[in-house]
């Protein structure tokens, strides 16, 4: 996904924050005990379509994760479903907070199940280790500076933002850790592989469930052509909504009522919470319309994108909405590179940089 031009950019700039990956408070009576870490672990899978059926399950490992500070942050918790033998992992919050899951991975291990070094987590979908005060980046192992990760990650800030004490305790099973989860995964949207640039592959999926007649890879190429979309896969913003007209005209297809990004000024999205509410993207699912995720500055890794989404386009086909005293608001996407399947992104977490949703209805 291109963005704006540099002088449009340089505009925007001005009027959106840099969202933290999670809060903490650095009271150490704030800290969770370890074995609630264990139980809120094992409560999660049952919380998720993907795993709801996991019932016999063993710690693996559990990985206490540190900041840049040498503060503790957050554990990972290692899992396997000793039915299937799969594998997942949760990245829980090492305070009582309002989002006590800062991530779950289903059928993967963790980045940081085979280090013995510090393991340090900056945000979501990053994962570094500390050897001799140089810090290594586990997805890539490219090995950096602490000095200039501190720089890098300066404008990351670290709050009390407890709003609740919750009351978790070994036997508490799933239902009385105040979990209240609300799911939808749509069925019919194709998981295609990236063809000629993120955005059309991305539309591409999104129009196919909306119209049946535009499921093939083909559709991919009209709409990169409709676009102008770059020999590298690159598409300008501003292209998007008029493009994705074109092809449905062309189609001779019902001529959609809203084809567009939630909020625009000058073509161009605006990005953000505000302008791209959460309870939006649910009434898109909830009325069965794939909803494409416009991201720039992504953090999110996947095994597709090991060095994150950065500026990508993904197609939301779910979401999953918990709550437990606070809540806990998941995407469930497609990335276009097809073997990573469906994957949850706490849409609170950071992880998706600034995001618009490019929506499409009938």
């Amino acid at each position: 996904m291109k963005k704006c031009l540099s002088i449009i950019l340089a505009f925007f700039v001005l009027f959106f924050n840099c969202t933290p990956a999670f809060c903490v408070a650095k009271n150490d009576s704030q800290l969770i005990a370890l074995s609630d870490i264990h139980s809120i672990a094992l409560s999660v899978p049952s919380s998720f379509t993907i795993t709801k059926d996991w019932h016999d399950i063993s710690i693996t490992k559990t990985t206490p994760l540190y900041d840049l500070r040498n503060h503790i942050v957050a554990y990972c918790v290692d899992i396997r479903n000793n039915k299937s033998n799969s594998n997942a992992y949760i990245i829980i919050n090492a305070y009582f907070s309002d989002h006590p899951i800062l991530q779950y991975a289903p059928e993967a291990i963790s980045p940081y199940f085979n280090t013995s070094n510090k393991a340090v987590y900056l945000l979501a979908g990053t994962y570094f280790s500390e050897i001799d005060g140089n810090i290594k980046n586990l997805i890539t192992n490219e090995i950096v500076s602490k000095s200039k990760l501190l720089s890098d990650f300066s404008s990351v800030t670290w709050v009390n933002t407890n709003r609740m004490t919750p009351s978790y305790n070994d036997s508490s099973p799933a239902s009385t850790l105040g979990y209240d989860t609300q799911e939808k995964i749509l069925t019919g949207v194709p998981n295609w592989q990236w063809t000629r640039g993120c955005t059309p592959t991305a539309v591409g999926m999104q129009l196919a469930n909306l119209y049946p007649s535009l499921n093939n890879t083909n559709t991919i190429s009209l709409l990169a052509d409709a676009y102008h979309t770059t020999s590298s896969g690159d598409t300008y913003d501003g292209f998007v909504s008029s493009g994705t007209k074109k092809v449905i005209k062309n189609k001779n297809l019902e001529v959609p009522s809203y084809c567009d990004f939630t909020k625009t000024v000058c073509n161009i999205p605006r990005t953000g919470p505000t302008h791209n509410p959460y309870s939006t993207y649910r009434s898109e699912i909830n009325a069965n319309r794939a909803v494409v995720i416009g991201c720039s500055g992504a953090s999110a890794t996947t095994p597709g994108y090991p060095n994150g989404f950065k500026d990508h386009s993904i197609t939301g086909i779910g979401y999953s909405y918990q709550t437990a005293g606070g809540s806990s608001k998941y995407v469930i996407v497609y990335t276009t590179s097809k073997n990573d399947g469906k994957v949850y992104i706490d849409i609170e977490s950071g992880a998706l940089g600034k995001y618009a949703w490019f929506i499409v209805r009938k």
